[in-house]
């Protein structure tokens, strides 16, 4: 019995050093480290893109064939990516020309843009609007570092936005084999998951499978309804910018509501992220419907604060905020937009996992 121990005890501390030594190294070399990453994620990319695809699909799937009683998986898949398809081509057709319209004129405006700032500036002096306040002789004063700051600020936002429409345009062959990816993970499914049991059963035992299984469905659940739920959530208030936009009269409505639409996916900071670019480009063609698109944009994030998501998320996150603004920090610093859309649930996972094996330490001493 004691020699049984020993050997537990001899390889749980051998491995506990040879993991050591691998962070250790991980440490040491962290530029040479994150470089292989980076370069093992960009060859992994069509496989995310088709694990991504596969897991918010899977729901409407499993739909198909309890709805209609649907035997053959081919059958509900072909149901499925037909209508997939008809939803990327409509896109295609009526939405993407207009947003690529939109970026290209805003980009080729960019230039313009100290002129333009330059002359609203002037007509404020002019006016008088500001007299005995002392702002119309700080705007005299300090018109070409204004001028400046918002140039550079706002040239950097069409910027951000032109690369990032290239970088999609030339990550399509990535997205194409993403599609043909999810199909055959969709439909390998069951085989797939009865595998990686099947290997969890191989290296632990009943009980630490159970608890294995336990704790992936758990992360599933959150991952599942957390990202849905923050799509549907950003889907309503993208759909209720457009038509305030367009009620307002406000040039590249669309474009605007996509970005704050796509924006508030992310937590806390998402809002005002997407609030930045609709007004700073808004600016541009009238100072005073700037204005109101920051009023009406407040409102609807208020709304959306305190009423649309929470009935749609409910208490999904269950973390505290400044824990959440940590972790959206950290995630941005490492994936940038995507990095803070994933911190929450990533966040979420290992704090269920550490819940997990605290209760579990807990109850060990009461099982001997």
């Amino acid at each position: 019995m004691d020699n049984l121990l020993n050997d537990k005890v001899f390889k749980r501390l051998l491995m506990f050093v040879f993991f050591s030594l691998i962070i250790y190294k991980c440490i040491e070399n962290y530029i040479f480290f994150f470089e292989k990453l980076s370069k093992l994620v960009t060859t992994l990319t069509p496989f995310l893109w088709g694990l991504g695809f596969a897991y918010i699909l899977n729901p409407a799937m499993m739909f198909f064939e309890e709805k209609f009683k649907i035997k053959k998986r081919v059958v509900s898949l072909c149901i499925l990516y037909f209508l997939f398809f008809v939803l990327v081509l409509v896109l295609a057709k009526f939405i993407i020309p207009i947003i690529s319209e939109n970026i290209s004129e805003l980009y080729n405006v960019s230039s313009s843009i100290p002129n333009i700032i330059d002359s609203y500036i002037n007509d404020l002096q002019v006016s008088g609007i500001f007299d005995g306040l002392g702002i119309q002789s700080m705007l005299k004063e300090n018109s070409t570092n204004i001028v400046q700051w918002i140039f550079k600020s706002f040239n950097l936002s069409v910027n951000s936005v032109f690369f990032t429409a290239m970088n999609i345009t030339s990550g399509l062959l990535n997205f194409v084999l993403g599609i043909f990816v999810s199909i055959y993970l969709l439909n390998d499914k069951e085989r797939l998951l009865k595998y990686f049991k099947k290997v969890i059963l191989a290296f632990l035992k009943k009980e630490k499978s159970d608890l294995v299984f336990e704790y992936f469905s758990r992360v599933n659940y959150f991952f599942y309804n957390f990202l849905v739920g923050k799509l549907i959530d950003s889907t309503i208030i993208g759909m209720l910018c457009y038509i305030g936009l367009m009620i307002l009269g406000i040039k590249y409505a669309l474009l605007l509501s996509i970005v704050v639409g796509v924006f508030n996916m992310i937590p806390y900071f998402g809002p005002f992220m997407g609030a930045v670019p609709a007004v700073a480009i808004t600016f541009i063609n009238s100072p005073i419907q700037a204005l109101w698109v920051t009023i009406f944009i407040l409102i609807l994030q208020q709304f959306d604060g305190w009423y649309l998501g929470p009935k749609i998320l409910g208490n999904t996150v269950g973390a505290k905020p400044l824990s959440i603004i940590f972790a959206i920090l950290i995630g941005g610093s490492f994936g940038g937009a995507l990095g803070m859309l994933i911190a929450v649930p990533l966040y979420r996972s290992i704090t269920i996992l550490w819940d997990t094996f605290i209760d579990n330490k807990l109850i060990e001493p009461d099982k001997n």
